[in-house]
């Protein structure tokens, strides 16, 4: 609604930059859950990158190839 209000016509919805803010505060949560005992196990952030960079990679080089 914020971002094209055009197709919503009157419909004002002052407070929703508030739903971002609960966006992020549930993902924290989310993500501290799903990697806290790997991240305190040790060990587990070069692995974590490592996997990041190769399922990712790929797709920088070709959106650079296709930009």
């Amino acid at each position: 609604m914020r971002h094209v209000p055009a197709f919503f016509g009157p419909i004002r919805v002052p407070e929703s930059f508030l739903a971002v803010d609960l966006f992020y505060l549930v993902s924290g949560f989310v993500v501290a859950h799903a990697y806290g005992e790997r991240l305190q196990a040790g060990g587990f952030f070069k692995t974590f990158v490592k996997t990041r960079l190769i399922r990712l990679y790929p797709l920088y080089i070709l959106g650079l190839a296709i930009g």
